[in-house]
Formats: C-alpha cells, structure tokens, sequence
C-alpha cells in the first residue's frame, strides 16, 4: 500500500504540473491573440515543449546555440618508409556562436598503417599557386587513434587567449597546454582510413574513406555520448600552367550516428548528424530536401550544409525502438555498407516525433602544402601541409517537436542575416 501512494502522488504531482504548464500557454496564447500576433504555431510548439519538460525529457535540441562563424587551423605531417606510413594532425576549431559564446577546440590526431605506391611526385602549393612534377599511384590503409578537448568561454577575448596559450606549446601533445583550465568537453577516438589516388603531371585524383569510433564526456552535465562516423571524399584537380591558374573540384560529406546518456547512464538522446559540401538543392542530403527552397542556394562557390536530427530517449516508445541502434553505437565494429542500421519503424519515429536542425554555411578555404614521394613497390617521401578554413552562417532552419520548419532567427541575427 506504502508504494501504491507513493506512485499515485508522483502521479498527481505530474498531472498538475501538465496543467500548470497548459495554462501557462493558454495565458501566452491569448497575449499573443491580444496582440494580434499568429498563435497557432506558437501553441503547438509550447504545448509540446511543456510536455516533454514534465515528462522530464531531452526538451532543447532545437533551441542550442548555432555556430554562426568559425576558423579551423589543421597541420599535418607525413612521413613514409618503404612500406610504411606515420602521419600526425594537430588542429584547432573556433567557433562564433549565436548565443554570444565561443567555443574552442584543441584536436590531435595519429596514424600508422601501410603506405605503398609506384612512380615519383614533388608537388608544392603555396597561395593559391600549385605546382605538380612527376606522377605516381598509390594507396594506404592506416588505424588511427585521436584526442581532444573543448573550452566554452563568454567571449572572443578569452577565446583568442586560449589559443595564444595552444600556439605558444606547439610541441605540447598528449593532453592540454597547462594554465587553459578545466576542458568543457574532453573526447577520444579511433578507426580506420583507407585512400587512393593518383597523379601525372598536371593531373591528380583521389578517394579516401574512414571510420572513426569515439567518446565525449561533458565535463559541466557528466553526460558522455558514443558516436560513430563515416567520412568519404573525392577529390581532383587539374593545372593549365604557371599563368593560366587551374580547376579543382571535391565532393566530401560525412555522417554520425551518437547516443548521449545522463550522468547516471539513462539513454537521453539520440542523434544523426550528417554535413559536407553542396553547389545546389540536388547536393543537398534527403532530411534537408522538403525545405531546399528555404535554406537559399549559392550565387557562386562551394558552400557547407549541416544536419542534426534528435530522438529524445527519456520517451519509453521512442526508447524501445533505438535498443538495436544504442547497441551498434555502444559496441561499433568496421562494417560494409552504412555504418549504423536504422530501422524503418525507428526512420518514422524520428521523421514523426523527432527535432530537426539544418543550416548552410559559406566557405573560405586556403591550403598550402610541400611534399614528395619515390617509390617502386617500396616507398620513401614526406610532406607537410597547412590548411586554414573559414565559415560563415548562411541559412538556418529548425524543426521542433511540433513539427514545423522555422527560421532560426537568433542564428541568423547573430549571423548579420536577420
């Protein structure tokens, strides 16, 4: 009898609650109706966020903060011999958010595996200006293990410091430079690339794909999420002459399948991210197809999409139907064909009961390179790259649990796009 009360009075404190929270959109709705503002969408939207905020579920994915700006630095190095390659990346993501935050993150990365090839190239690329001698083919298959760790910080003056702090321990690898703090966000990973390619003289072209299996843990909530991506890309390029400049083209996208879990392990989210490259509405993947004309197509250039889609999976229905997929993520292993199995009534689920997020980025890239490579069947080169890109908010649309495409106007704002 003691736990029969118990249970009906968390019941009935849960009831009231649902009509507290009712009556409070109720009151809003009619300011709103006073005003003559339009309150059908509003409504919709409050009565399903106040819902899920009593039922204690994962209310807010559609309401964090975008990133509106960010410069990724990455550097890396290679070294082949014979048979063998060691490659190291070290890189550092800024990130302008439309809450008025930065987000810092210092990434580090490693790879061993076989490297071979046949022929001989030196190439170098400096500003824009390129320069191929030679040509060879070649193909690799390296494990790689990676790190790093994310600082959320109230403004650009305490993002620049930190990465004042990273360049001045450039040789610091293995954990953070000492005096940056306690990290936000603190991850680990590791997979399997594989690539190959090909160049002669002033032509070049490449495939490479990788799994990559990891861990966050939030320092600031204690919610760790495991993640599974896939990241696959072709490149080309073709030089007419030292004065006659070149083309170059690249389609690369990736996708993450993650599930987050409280500090006490609940499952609380599910989530599928997807992001690459598009030069119009075909490009663009099939989640973000429905709102093309929405999201505005480039004028010129390449141009960035991303896409996040959640499940919140403190909702028992939506939670029996991710059990297989939580496993595969939990317990990844490298596999032919997608990388995490989505069943079709989970498919639904998400389509139907999920939130949404979908945003376009402009991009400026600059990339600049030295390198060179002999080999027959065995193998001996070198290189050295540094990359800097810069994106730029363009359009950002949002799917709540409503389920209704809105502008994200607090992204756009902070954008210079309002």
């Amino acid at each position: 009898m003691r736990s029969r009360s118990r249970s009906s009075g968390q019941s009935t404190v849960e009831y009231v609650g649902v009509v507290a929270l009712v009556l409070a959109v109720l009151l809003a709705a009619g300011a709103a109706w006073a005003d003559g503002a339009p309150i059908a969408g509003a409504v919709s939207r409050q009565m399903a966020y106040a819902l899920c905020l009593v039922t204690r579920g994962d209310c807010d994915e559609d309401r964090r903060p975008c990133t509106v700006a960010s410069t990724d630095t990455t550097d890396e190095a290679g070294v082949t011999l014979f048979f063998i390659g060691i490659k190291g990346r070290r890189g550092v993501l800024v990130e302008r958010r439309s809450d008025g935050t930065y987000a810092v993150t210092l990434s580090e990365g490693a790879g061993a595996g076989i490297d071979t090839g046949w022929g001989g190239e030196a190439k170098a690329s400096f500003r824009g200006k390129s320069i191929t001698l030679g040509g060879e083919a070649r193909a690799a298959a390296l494990a790689e293990l990676g790190h790093g760790w994310t600082w959320v910080v109230p403004d650009e003056g305490a993002a620049s410091a930190i990465v004042a702090e990273i360049r001045r321990n450039p040789l610091h690898v293995g954990s953070p430079p000492p005096g940056l703090g306690r990290p936000t966000v603190t991850y680990g990973e590791h997979g399997l690339s594989v690539s190959a390619g090909g160049s002669l003289g002033p032509l070049s072209a490449a495939v490479d794909a990788s799994d990559t299996f990891g861990t966050r843990t939030d320092a600031s909530t204690g919610r760790r999420t495991y993640y599974v991506r896939r990241r696959n890309g072709v490149t080309g390029s073709v030089l007419f002459g030292e004065d006659r400049g070149g083309a170059s083209g690249s389609v690369r996208g990736s996708e993450e399948y993650a599930v987050t879990l409280s500090a006490d392990g609940r499952p609380l989210d599910l989530a599928i991210l997807g992001s690459g490259r598009y030069s119009g509405s075909l490009d663009l993947p099939d989640q973000a197809q429905e709102i093309a004309g929405m999201l505005g197509l480039p004028t010129k250039g390449d141009r960035l999409y991303s896409t996040e889609m959640h499940l919140d999976l403190t909702d028992a229905g939506n939670l029996a139907l991710a059990t297989d997929f939580i496993a595969q993520v939990e317990h990844p292993g490298l596999r032919v064909g997608s990388a995490v199995d989505e069943t079709a009534q989970l498919r639904e689920r998400l389509r139907e009961s999920g939130t949404q997020e979908t945003r376009t980025y402009t991009m400026d890239a600059q990339r600049d390179e030295i390198g060179g490579h002999l080999a027959a069947e065995f193998k001996i080169g070198a290189e050295l790259s540094h990359t800097v890109e810069h994106t730029r908010l363009q359009a950002a649309m949002s799917r709540g649990l409503d389920g209704v495409w809105r502008k994200r106007s607090d992204c756009l704002a902070a954008a210079g796009r309002s």
